[in-house]
């Protein structure tokens, strides 16, 4: 059944990535087809617009003919890891349509599990091995393994006394284990995962001996299962899960994210577009996107996601190394262009119209002190359309850190310009903050600012902010000037008598030992 010539993007699985991409699309506002087996998986999906469920399970003849007549282009398979024949069928369904295939891969946390519980622990290769296994071993059994191979532990001596079967609440599977003989107290239906408490309380309540589960990770709480069972002095089997590839739900999104863009315009020829229009039609995603101070964890969550559905980033070296985490695991990469001036931004972006979205990096906010001004008053010169997304700006981060409230404080700048020192200082300002750059810029500052009898005031150096060797230092300027600095280097001055951190020891330790006192990143605080 075709329902919106729209979505070109189908998900196979009712599993918990299943139900996340579903989340994502609907967030995003992607239009994508979901396939679960299951009413029970259906109603865990988001009822949204621009998600259409089928119900079912199907053949790779079957999956064919879905993909064929609903025309999708991109499909996502994040069916169960053990599902090894619908993996296949969906593969080869997709070959043979010529649709993209992207193998949603579960994070992998379950060898660790293992490994951390070796005692009394058995695997096997399959269901059929484990059934073995267990002939073998006295004692009752919680099978947690899902209602379609419990059959496999049907041939088992007193199978109907022995077995407790824990399966999804769906009606169809609860009859479906009824019909195999697993019924009443032996029949537990509940939809997980479930906490390491609880599986503890049904290991008690039903008095087994073994517990039987896949190595499913973390989506499946497989780690929860282990230390129960650990807890409770059972056995475990564990079948274990062939090795496969693919991508993180996270590189999935991105996929979806990049696939959703291109495919909102249609094709047309290039000749003639302005480099505000990519050259498969449509307005391009032109982005200038301030990163923080640099590693990934200081990014917005809009950044990251335009990172990760990018198909280009320009930036200095270093933004282009900050922004590498968010390509992992993606297909197709991103071009990496080391260009971040407004005259080799825009060269870049008029000779790829081909580029959907391009992502311009710069550090700190895009709106303070960023070379993200300039190149946005060149791309408007120029005609191509853009938008600016900010980013942590060092002060902020550095006030943070500080525990100290900044909207009162002036801000000056001696990165890239000259800044007159003896005018600054005759300004009076009890507190300010100070951009510095350069090799050792802030050892210069603070050798102008005592040359120009600002020697007592006391200065906060932040350096590296963000980065594992960030140091924060306090002490006066004329003691400052001595030392060496990093080139990424923020100051806090401020008069005497104005607190420069929020604990006033820090002061005081420097005023008593006449010199500094250095704060690590983590507010502890070491005299010098």
């Amino acid at each position: 059944m075709r329902m919106n010539s729209a979505c070109r993007i189908a998900i196979f699985g009712g599993t918990a990535e299943g139900r996340i991409l579903a989340e994502f699309c609907a967030k995003r506002r992607i239009p994508a087809w979901v396939s679960v087996v299951s009413e029970y998986g259906r109603s865990l999906l988001p009822d949204a617009p621009g998600i259409f469920v089928t119900c079912g399970a199907m053949e790779q003849s079957g999956m064919q003919a879905f993909l064929r007549e609903n025309g999708i282009r991109l499909c996502v398979d994040a069916t169960h890891p053990y599902a090894e024949k619908a993996s296949g069928n969906i593969f080869h369904a997709c070959e043979t349509e010529h649709v993209r295939y992207l193998r949603c891969k579960r994070e992998e946390e379950e060898s660790a599990a293992r490994r951390a519980f070796p005692g009394g622990v058995h695997t096997a290769a399959n269901v059929r091995e484990a059934a073995a296994f267990l002939e073998t071993v006295p004692g009752d059994i919680l099978v947690t393994t899902g209602s379609r191979e419990l059959a496999a532990f049907t041939g088992l001596t007193d199978y109907r006394e022995r077995i407790f079967a824990r399966v999804l609440p769906d009606s169809g599977v609860i009859r479906e284990c009824e019909a195999l003989g697993i019924r009443g107290t032996h029949l537990i239906a509940m939809q997980g995962p479930f906490s390491q408490d609880l599986n503890e309380a049904m290991i008690r309540q039903t008095g087994v001996s073994w517990l039987v589960t896949k190595e499913s990770g973390r989506a499946g709480g497989f780690e929860e299962k282990m230390a129960a069972a650990a807890a409770c002095g059972i056995g475990t089997v564990v079948i274990r899960r062939s090795g496969e590839t693919g991508l993180s739900v996270e590189a999935v999104c991105g996929e979806l994210l990049a696939f959703a863009r291109e495919a909102s315009a249609p094709g047309r020829e290039s000749a003639g577009k302005t480099g505000g229009e990519a050259e498969n039609g449509g307005e391009r995603d032109i982005i200038l996107a301030g990163i923080g101070m640099g590693p990934a964890g200081q990014m917005t969550l809009e950044v990251w996601e335009a990172l990760q559905g990018c198909d280009a980033v320009l930036g200095a070296k270093r933004m282009l190394e900050a922004a590498k985490a968010a390509f992992h695991g993606r297909e197709k990469q991103p071009a990496r262009i080391a260009a971040y001036m407004e005259d080799e931004v825009t060269e870049e972006l008029k000779a790829h119209p081909e580029w959907r979205r391009a992502v311009i990096l710069y550090s700190g906010d895009s709106g303070f002190y960023s070379g993200a001004s300039r190149v946005s008053a060149r791309l408007e010169r120029e005609g191509i359309a853009f938008r600016i997304l900010p980013g942590i700006a060092s002060i902020s981060f550095l006030a943070a850190r500080m525990k100290k409230s900044w909207e009162n404080i002036p801000v000056y700048t001696a990165h890239g310009r000259s800044l007159d020192v003896r005018e600054l200082i005759s300004r009076g300002e009890p507190e300010m903050f100070v951009l510095t750059g350069g090799k050792n810029g802030a050892g210069s500052f603070c050798r102008e600012l005592t040359e120009a009898g600002g020697g007592d005031i006391l200065v906060t150096a932040g350096e590296n902010l963000a980065y594992p060797g960030e140091r924060i230092r306090s002490g006066r300027a004329r003691d400052m000037a001595e030392e060496a600095f990093s080139p990424l280097c923020l100051l806090y001055l401020s008069r005497p008598g104005t607190e420069p951190c929020a604990d006033a020891a820090v002061k005081e330790k420097a005023d008593r030992n006449g010199g500094q006192a250095v704060c690590s990143g983590q507010g502890e605080e070491t005299v010098l």
